[in-house]
């Protein structure tokens, strides 16, 4: 009976100290997204550069970003783009009417929203507006699908956040018909200046400093 007695117990004892390491943890989840925004910071800070809106960038990652680079890479592009575009301020209106953190056009946002069936939200709180810019960047993308590596694409969306789609695909006809190979952004910059003139310019410097203010962030290439 003793014996029998003890089995029992342990038994017991051990259903339910297995209910309690298993239960689950209120905080869990938090503790999950802190991580993973605490590995995001880490990988992608530099001094000057506020570190305070990267639950944002995560999230519109995430949502919005190919595959290829959905979570902490993409929210460093989108990052390194807003930085650029405002220097993260909410309230950054360019003169065309480009609005907030990534700069985004008001018509640009409505036709995103139809087309992702992404409910928005007002373009002058940075949490939107990044949404917005990453759904953006992702059309870029697509419109580079054919045959390209991924610094190749990333880099072609790059230059289209700033010169749009139709100006880079008639850049990229305009060096090819040069001779010039033109399916990378190396390529393409040639045939810019006859498409945008002088704004060419401000387009190849955009995605110079891209890159130098990514390897800020990153300290590496894609």
């Amino acid at each position: 009976m003793r014996l029998a007695a003890w089995i029992l117990f342990g038994l017991v004892a051990g259903l339910l100290a297995a209910f309690f390491l298993n239960a689950p943890d209120a905080n869990a989840g938090d503790r999950g997204r802190s991580a993973e925004l605490h590995h995001e910071r880490f990988r992608c800070s530099a001094d000057g550069i506020p570190d305070r809106f990267d639950e944002f960038f995560l999230a519109a990652s995430k949502r919005h970003m190919p595959p290829e680079l959905r979570g902490p890479v993409g929210a460093c592009i989108m990052k390194t783009i807003c930085w650029i575009e405002s220097r993260h301020r909410e309230d950054a209106v360019s003169g065309v009417g480009a609005v907030g953190f990534c700069q985004v056009m008001p018509r640009t946002a409505e036709d995103l929203l139809k087309r992702n069936k992404w409910r928005g939200g007002n373009l002058r709180e940075a949490r939107y507006n990044v949404q917005a810019g990453a759904a953006a960047f992702r059309n870029f993308w697509d419109v580079w699908y054919f045959k390209r590596t991924t610094e190749c694409r990333t880099e072609n969306s790059v230059a289209t956040y700033n010169a749009g789609p139709g100006n880079m695909i008639d850049a990229q006809t305009e060096a090819e018909s040069k001779g010039i190979m033109a399916r990378c952004w190396e390529g393409i910059r040639a045939g810019l200046p006859a498409i945008t003139g002088r704004h060419a310019w401000e387009t190849i410097n955009y995605v110079d400093r891209f890159w130098s203010t990514w390897r800020r962030l990153r300290g590496y290439g894609l």
